[in-house]
């Protein structure tokens, strides 16, 4: 097995409190390391919050230890806010306006910083949040634009608690080196900010949504990330894989990527979500589905199915055939009917009197880990190194460096780089010892159903991190 990681973790000391109190040790397992010289941890990331809600204008406040407001241009002074004091902040003509008691100011971009070991709480109507950190907000279309520059560790404890609903400790730890290393991977992508704080990257709502448990797993794991050949890793997960983890092209359009291979997971079979049915009218379905089409839809064929039964695309027929993929399909019902209408693209059909009855497995896109999985794996006494090299079979923990860039991202550009990664797929050998895994109980669906479709539609070039 590869050497435990050598490097010492620096924890806070109330972190190492918590880690006291919930139980939690240092980094263990198979890890293996660079060289020591070169750990270097990012220490933050921007993350623009509440841009789904585009606020007008929003209500800011130090809230333990006041609030220094400056113009983020030119670091010239605007106020400085007594612990508690509050002021609000709107976006009118392309600057933003701050109301102060006695004057308004107004300046083209706006900084916000608490006071030492402070927060800032801003309300945008009746949504309320805390965060650590700084703040730079400017106009965006008449809509505020807030930057949230956060520690790198508070934002991973509060990512970890949004995204992983349970507890065990080694579950926790797998998922927070997920979050830490898709927040770094993701450095630079927009500009003027990193991340989002929404699904497109990973739910972030703040310092009020940390547990002492997401904030012990984000010590004990501190600056440990997930790589491949030297790059951060594409850490995607879901919450349940249906017993089987996907490949990566059969869910999204693009080439292979070498740790993202479909594979049995016996340890998924807790999950609530192992099995379900729903059931909808055919007419609402074949109307929604046109909708979607452009033309009248009367029915609909399973075209394709992955190696282990993945619905990878579907035919419509009505006043003309047409293909959709597996992935296509299922989010054009989900958004009509609820994200509990195909849970995943695992599934089979029956058309039973005036409905159509969906009987599938699995709860998400399926690549990656499962939560459900890492809970089981976990609860069994695995290590958080243990579950991660399971679902990223090939991939090494390391501590994270300067020189560490993004992997190219899954859709391919040139048939050269399509064909190279096929070739990694062929060539690297999991750092796993497979046959532990090996369950002859588990079903591991159909075969022979191994065509994979591209796609331009919309919905598949969006970013895939999404986890249900």
């Amino acid at each position: 097995m590869p050497a435990r990681l050598c490097v010492p973790v620096r924890v806070p000391a109330w972190f190492l409190f918590v880690l006291l109190l919930v139980g939690l040790t240092p980094t263990t397992g198979a890890t293996p390391t660079t060289s020591p010289d070169d750990l270097v941890i990012a220490s933050e990331v921007r993350v623009r919050v509440l841009e789904k809600q585009a606020p007008r204008a929003v209500t800011v406040q130090g809230t333990e230890a006041g609030l220094t407001l400056t113009d983020a241009l030119d670091a010239s002074l605007i106020a400085t806010l007594a612990p508690g004091a509050d002021v609000e902040i709107k976006a009118e003509h392309g600057r933003i306006y701050v109301y102060l008691p006695r004057r308004v100011v107004s300046v083209r971009a706006l900084h916000l910083a608490p006071g030492l070991e402070g927060t800032t709480t801003v309300t945008a109507g009746r949504l309320t949040r805390r965060y650590d950190g700084t703040f730079r907000i400017e106009d965006d279309r008449g809509r505020l634009q807030l930057v949230n520059t956060v520690p790198l560790e508070a934002y991973v404890a509060s990512v970890t608690a949004g995204e992983y609903p349970f507890a065990e400790p080694e579950g926790v730890k797998a998922q927070a080196v997920l979050a830490r290393t898709y927040a770094l991977r993701s450095r630079g992508k927009r500009g003027a900010y990193d991340l989002v704080d929404h699904t497109s990257d990973q739910v972030y709502h703040g310092a009020d949504r940390t547990t002492a448990v997401t904030r012990a797993a984000a010590a004990a794991t501190q600056g440990v990330v997930l790589t491949f050949d030297g790059r951060f890793a594409e850490t995607v997960y879901s919450s349940s894989n249906g017993g089987h983890t996907a490949a990566n092209e059969t869910t999204w359009s693009g080439a292979p990527v070498p740790y993202l291979r479909a594979q049995p997971d016996p340890y998924d079979r807790s999950s609530p979500h192992a099995r379900w049915q729903t059931t909808h009218g055919t007419a609402e379905v074949h109307r929604v589905l046109g909708r979607a089409a452009g033309f009248r839809v009367d029915g609909f064929e399973i075209a394709a199915r992955s190696r282990e039964g993945r619905v990878t695309a579907v035919t419509l027929t009505g006043t003309r055939r047409q293909r959709m993929t597996g992935a296509a399909f299922r989010a054009t019902l989900t958004r009509a009917f609820g994200m509990l209408t195909l849970k995943s693209t695992f599934f089979e059909v029956a058309q039973r009197g005036g409905s159509y009855v969906f009987t599938g497995r699995g709860f998400g896109h399926g690549v990656g880990m499962s939560q459900y999985g890492a809970r089981a794996q976990a609860q069994a006494g695995r290590s958080y190194a243990d579950i991660l090299a399971f679902y990223f079979r090939g991939t090494r923990l390391v501590q994270a460096t300067p020189d560490l860039g993004p992997e190219r991202p899954l859709l391919a550009s040139t048939d050269a780089e399509a064909a190279a990664l096929r070739e990694a797929v062929l060539s690297t050998a999991p750092i796993a010892d497979t046959e532990a895994h090996a369950d002859p109980d588990v079903d591991d669906g159909p075969r022979g159903w191994a065509d994979v479709i591209a796609s331009t539609d919309a919905e598949e070039r969006r970013d895939r991190r999404i986890a249900w």
